[in-house]
């Protein structure tokens, strides 16, 4: 396939587009949102376009609700429907048969495809054309492919290939049928405790085999977690991942690399020399959520969450879950310690006390468990506003200033 025929596909630019159209939004605002969206990504941080719109207060929750329903209605039709007719795929792309758009951003294109030399479905991971020659962006790609390429675990997404079709790098992935944890926690809300457990301990055991091979992840939470129909747990996504021994500058130092919800400290600090350690408290973190039905530091603004991690006293568990037993708490608290020498030592060691915790939790579905309504996730990604100035509860001056450097946009924005 021609990359001019791939380039049909909706590009994620176009939401601001569409919210001038939708007259939520002037043009002025538009290109406002658009020039504080690269602002943001020059700065190492990765809001979608949508998200920009709700933190520059172009449009409230309701609107950017409303907004994206639109666009993935557009997405999902306009850009598809010349082959869509009689069942026949997208397009050919290589030796590949596009069959379903699973996510478009800024850099990259995610599309389920059909492999005719393997006879396999498979993921297809396409470095967009608007980005291919952004150094940063090839650099990051190059690494995924390369980690990928080195890893085979039964809870890792498996690498097939990586090839250049049509003058775009490639990364054709194993294709997991299923929902990942974040659209489970959408659906289910609280986990049974100890299928929480289990979860954690298929990521835990992932983790621990990366470790071994040099690897740190860097960016767990529930959306980089997939279930699949076959009960397989299978971590994702690892473009943000680190070589433990890695000294090159691809992430600048005091730039926050990972998900503010699942953050550890010594990230959120901007801390260039982290260990595996910082994979557990992101799991513990994912753990809590799956437990409570919330991360366990919550913030209107992406600042209160971060300094939360870094400062604020652990929260048990067992105050929003009563009926979780002591170990279950004992356990999260561990892995979320600001401090990783409080932590377990490694990601074996996490499966070790799992194990062991495992056999005291209640059977799974044996009861109800009373709780608390949890924060719906779309709220979660709803809340990711930049304060022009630090909370009051913040006296660390120097932590401030890495935080600025971290945030804030150019003053031409």
């Amino acid at each position: 396939m021609a990359e001019a025929e791939l380039d049909e596909i909706p590009q994620e630019v176009s939401v601001t587009a569409l919210a001038v159209e939708m007259g939520l939004i002037t043009q002025q605002e538009a290109q406002l949102a658009e020039a504080r969206h690269k602002a943001l990504h020059r700065v190492g941080i990765r809001l979608t376009l949508g998200q920009t719109l709700v933190e520059r207060k172009f449009l409230d929750p309701a609107q950017i609700k409303t907004l994206m329903a639109e666009f993935d209605k557009r997405t999902a039709h306009a850009g598809l429907r010349r082959n869509q007719y009689a069942g026949v795929s997208l397009s050919r792309f290589g030796h590949y048969d596009l069959l379903e758009v699973l996510s478009q951003k800024s850099h990259c294109r995610v599309i389920k495809a059909h492999d005719n030399i393997m006879g396999r479905l498979v993921i297809l991971k396409i470095l967009t054309s608007s980005t291919k020659d952004d150094p940063s962006w090839n650099e990051r790609f190059r690494r995924e492919m390369q980690v990928l390429g080195k890893l085979s675990h039964p809870n890792l997404v498996q690498a097939y290939a990586a090839e250049e079709i049509d003058g775009c790098p490639v990364l054709a992935m194993e294709y997991v049928e299923g929902p990942t944890l974040g659209e489970r926690i959408d659906k289910e809300g609280i986990f049974p405790e100890k299928e929480a457990w289990l979860i954690g301990r298929e990521v835990a055991k992932a983790l621990a085999y990366a470790a071994k091979q040099g690897i740190i992840h860097r960016d767990i939470k529930p959306d980089n977690i997939v279930c699949s129909r076959n009960g397989r747990v299978k971590l994702i996504d690892l473009g943000f991942s680190k070589s433990i021994d890695d000294r090159t500058q691809l992430t600048v130092e005091g730039t926050t690399v990972g998900t503010p919800f699942y953050i550890s400290p010594e990230q959120a600090m901007g801390t260039r020399d982290i260990d595996p350690r910082a994979d557990i408290y992101s799991l513990g973190c994912t753990i809590y959520h799956m437990l409570t039905g919330q991360p366990p530091f919550w913030g209107d603004q992406v600042t209160d969450v971060m300094l939360k991690h870094c400062e604020a006293e652990r929260p048990n568990p067992r105050k929003l879950v009563p009926t979780l037993c002591e170990g279950t708490a004992k356990l999260v608290l561990k892995m979320i310690a600001v401090n990783p020498e409080k932590r377990p030592p490694s990601a074996d060691a996490v499966v070790d006390e799992i194990n062991a915790l495992i056999p005291t939790l209640p059977k799974l579905y044996s009861g109800v468990q009373e709780a608390p309504q949890p924060i719906a996730r779309s709220k979660v990604k709803e809340v990711m506003r930049i304060p022009a100035r630090p909370p009051e509860s913040s006296q660390k001056k120097g932590f401030w200033n890495r935080v600025k450097r971290m945030l804030m946009p150019s003053r031409h924005v």
